[in-house]
């Protein structure tokens, strides 16, 4: 039920090769929200190496059923979104364990709740469908209620949900050009900037906004604008799932990659042939989860690398291809066939 026409055209990419790790090309098409460390750092070097972490394993911590394509974390609770029949919406269960619970419900039977976004105090879902798509959000310690529609009618949303002080930024891409919409925190929402290219890829450093324009199948241009709107100024050349950490920008391309906010020439993390669909970092340590193989493989991995540049080493197996990766420095949480795992680090 997803209206993913932007989908089609990343799925053609990837097949084509522009997302394959270790290859040197021009990027791939989530989300990306400052680190607490946001002090620059040197610019890695791909040729780093790092002790190969010890091999870890995935327990399902929500079953195939809840049908999950989202996935975030905080200190006490995992967020998914859910597509259970019936019960579509935001879920959440305590990280240490117990039942699973119903944060807030999506009643729009048109509407399937995608990427999460998590700040202090609400949790937020991007919500593609066969109508006009919209963007969700309900209070962290929401008990079933109906979830807040703060962004509707914006079209295709893909992979572009941040924050820059108090307002959460979400990108939207339509079927000409795209938008960024800020949303308040009482949720109302305005349009801060219309985009004649599909934006796949939305993140802040806590002053400026960056977003990956797509112009192309091979061709993704890193794009900043200003939390205010304004005229966006190009930087250089991007992937998608951006995400801003000590420092650096980073995206999934021609592998993983990163690149300062100025610009300049990207940074490309050695590692495996693979299909990447996931990102986070915490700390020096950098999470990416994929499949194994070329796109329609069904087998996952998660992969770990370093700020410093260290080439990807798998340190778990997941079964089924990975939609999503949320992680802290205790746990990644990966949505995979349906189902949310865990890999304790």
């Amino acid at each position: 039920m997803r209206n993913h026409a932007l989908a089609a055209l990343l799925g053609i990419t990837a097949l084509m090769g522009c997302n394959l790790l270790g290859k040197k090309g021009d990027g791939d098409a989530g989300p990306g929200a400052p680190s607490s460390a946001s002090t620059g750092t040197a610019s890695p070097t791909a040729s780093a190496q790092a002790p190969a972490p010890a091999a870890k394993s995935a327990t399902l911590a929500q079953p195939k059923d809840e049908r999950a394509w989202g996935v975030a974390v905080d200190a006490a609770n995992v967020y998914w979104s859910s597509n259970k029949s019936g019960a579509a919406g935001i879920r959440r269960a305590p990280r240490g364990g117990g039942p699973a619970v119903m944060l807030c419900k999506i009643n729009d039977m048109l509407q399937a709740p995608e990427e999460l976004f998590v700040d202090d105090k609400h949790v937020y879902t991007l919500a593609p469908a066969l109508g006009p798509s919209a963007v969700y959000r309900g209070p962290k310690d929401g008990a079933g209620a109906p979830c807040e529609k703060v962004v509707e009618g914006v079209g295709l949303l893909q992979r572009g949900i941040t924050k820059v002080g108090d307002t959460v930024f979400v990108a939207g891409t339509k079927k000409k050009g795209a938008t960024i919409m800020a949303v308040d925190p009482a949720g109302k929402s305005k349009v801060v900037l219309e985009w004649g290219k599909p934006i796949d890829g939305l993140a802040s450093d806590g002053k400026d906004l960056f977003f990956a324009s797509v112009e192309s199948l091979i061709d993704r241009r890193l794009m900043k604008v200003a939390p205010t709107g304004g005229t966006p100024a190009e930087v250089g050349k991007t992937g998608g799932h951006l995400t801003y950490a000590s420092g650096r920008l980073y995206f999934i391309g021609a592998g993983l990659q990163s690149v300062p906010p100025t610009g300049g020439e990207p940074t490309t993390h050695k590692g495996p042939m693979g299909s990447l669909s996931g990102l986070a970092v915490v700390g020096e340590s950098i999470f990416v989860g994929g499949s194994a193989g070329i796109q329609i493989d069904n087998k996952g991995s998660v992969w770990r690398s370093t700020t410093n540049g260290s080439p990807l080493v798998e340190i778990a197996p997941v079964p089924g291809r990975v939609t999503s990766l949320a992680a802290d420095a205790k746990d990644v949480y990966v949505v995979a066939d349906g189902g949310v795992f865990r890999i304790a680090l």
